[in-house]
């Protein structure tokens, strides 16, 4: 070994005398005191490659249920080299698209193809010697009808990758000899120790007759019973669950599919009812009638038959001839007369409502109106209140004109009615004739009363209290 690390042989090594030789190193630094770490270098001594690998060919099928398998592994690629110290290098040939290969383990896969045949050319090289093989990937499409006539069969103590070696064509021929149609395999999965295998079949076969079969075969088969009673039928449902992808890979075969799930029931006559058809038809009472619905008896209502007419709701008519009564038109006809009705009730209220408002608007109108006329009128009013005064009769002074001139008139009652108030802009002369206390002054500036006649009628005018030193007569002297 040199300073730089470099390790070189000083004698030719033969796997003859040592195949391995372990080397123990150690380092040391330029510190001071020097310090050191020690390693072991392991060195195999191999023959030259003397064998170039066998790379066997490849069958693949992978089944993509309803085209929705995008992305997928689709097994290893198995090489043979009977040197046991070669490494290999893998490399698909032209780079086709949608397939992958890992260059140093040789795991094969795919992603977004569409169903078809593909041909690869898969390269192995060992670093000397490089050998070739084809590998041929068939893509097939499952629908969802196929698993109608499809069923899942259990195999006793079967792995995957037997089945696919030695156990699947043989039986596939087996089967189709038997049955005498098409079989197509589905779907393959581990269930626990056993195997689980989906196949369909091109020709309707009943589950009864696939069973007599499979006993005659003595094939390690768990028959498919159901145990119905009273002529129920045993069935089959399957279901593709497209999420769960199981690749099974050999050196010859390798199979891509989805897992499926599977379940058996009854099916039962109209007379029975129950999960293995063990119970009676339903007693209902009158008017409900026993129906068949998913496998059991239940209690429904009679359908609705129209008054006086046929099972077929059809009555003959003298009119026309013949009428269909038909329910959801009269529930039809129904509420449109509610909407209708509706309609005009609320057409009415906004009626009435604008008639009220236009009568309030009338009314509104006609009260200005009057205002107006009543301010207009009230100077006539009050000039022919003043123009009063020269004019009343002689009876109201007893003939005397100097009594009237004194003792105007209360026209207080007049202003109020032509809409005046007191305290309005008046002439003062006027105010003088409306104020009781100017009344008052009034008639005590007279100097004599001639009669108590003449002092009741002036108390009668609205004076508050009696003029001292007046006697006002009862009415018997009058």
């Amino acid at each position: 070994i040199g300073a730089s690390g470099t390790i070189k042989t000083n004698a030719v090594l033969t796997d003859y005398i040592h195949r391995t030789f372990n080397l123990q190193i150690r380092v040391y630094d330029s510190g001071n005191p020097p310090l050191y770490s020690d390693t072991v270098v392991t060195v195999k001594v191999t023959e030259e490659s003397l064998h170039p690998p066998l790379i066997s060919p490849l069958n693949v099928v992978v089944m993509s249920y309803e085209n929705q398998l995008r992305k997928c592994s689709l097994g290893m690629v198995y090489t043979r080299d009977a040197d046991p110290y070669d490494t290999h290098a893998y490399t698909l040939e032209g780079e086709p698209n949608g397939f992958f290969i890992d260059p140093m383990t040789g795991h094969l896969s795919m992603d977004d193809l569409d169903p078809g045949v593909y041909y690869l050319n898969v390269t192995v090289t060992d670093g000397k010697f490089s050998s070739s093989a084809m590998i041929t990937v068939t893509i097939q499409s499952i629908f969802r009808n196929m698993l109608l006539s499809a069923f899942s069969l259990r195999f006793k103590g079967m792995t995957p990758k037997y089945f696919l070696l030695t156990g699947w064509k043989t039986i596939l021929r087996l089967l189709k000899k038997l049955l005498k149609t098409e079989i197509l395999l589905l779907s393959l999965q581990p269930a626990n120790r056993d195997l689980d295998v989906l196949l369909s079949f091109q020709e309707y076969v009943s589950l009864e007759e696939l069973s007599k079969v499979l006993s005659e075969t003595r094939l390690a088969v768990v028959l498919l019973k159901c145990n119905c009673q009273n002529g129920g039928k045993c069935k089959q449902s399957v279901t593709i669950v497209p999420h769960r992808i199981t690749t099974t890979s050999t050196e010859s075969e390798t199979f891509v599919a989805a897992e499926h799930t599977h379940l058996l029931f009854c099916t039962c006559s109209p007379a029975y009812s129950g999960e293995f058809c063990e119970e009676e038809a339903c007693e209902c009472p009158p008017p409900t009638l026993c129906s068949h619905q998913g496998g059991t008896m239940v209690c429904t209502s009679p359908p609705p038959v129209a008054p006086l007419c046929a099972d077929n709701r059809t009555c003959d008519s003298p009119d026309d001839g013949q009428y269909s009564y038909v329910y959801p038109y009269i529930v039809i006809l129904f509420l449109a007369a509610i909407l209708l009705s509706a309609i005009a009730a609320i057409s009415v209220i906004l009626w009435k409502r604008r008639r009220e408002r236009s009568r309030n608007n009338e009314e509104a109108k006609t009260r200005k109106a009057m205002f107006r006329d009543s301010q207009l009128n009230c100077p006539s009013k009050i000039s022919n209140i003043k123009a009063s005064q020269g004019i009343h009769p002689s009876s109201y002074n007893n003939g005397s004109e100097a009594l009237y001139s004194a003792l105007p008139l209360n026209n207080l009652e007049n202003s109020r009615n032509c809409g005046l108030d007191e305290s309005e802009s008046i002439s003062c002369d006027y105010l003088q004739n409306i104020n009781p206390a100017t009344k008052i002054r009034n008639v005590e500036n007279l100097d004599v009363l001639e009669s108590p006649k003449q002092a009741f009628e002036m108390a009668s005018y609205g004076f508050p209290q009696p003029i001292e030193g007046i006697g006002i007569p009862r009415i018997e002297d009058q």
